[in-house]
């Protein structure tokens, strides 16, 4: 699916997805573009239907830049099996 959002300073320049109608136990692929750039290609798993014994996952919340730290995103990307 394709579409089209406009940011700007009264969203903080945050855009929030929510993503329906997904099928189960699909991988997904996702990526951005902004002034002629696009992002790397991201990608996320939907959970199976029925019981699942286990999940794991990484969380991060939002992310300040003086604070530091970044190297954690490059850490969980390395991640196979999240």
């Amino acid at each position: 699916h394709d579409g089209e959002a406009r940011i700007s300073d009264t969203t903080d320049f945050t855009l929030k997805v929510d993503l329906q109608g997904l099928d189960a136990n699909t991988v997904y692929y996702y990526r951005f573009n902004a002034h002629g750039k696009t992002s790397p290609t991201g990608q996320g798993k939907t959970l199976p239907v029925g019981n699942v014994d286990r999940v794991k996952l990484a969380v991060v919340s939002c992310a300040n830049y003086p604070a530091g730290y970044f190297h954690v995103y490059g850490e969980i990307a390395k991640q196979s099996d999240l």
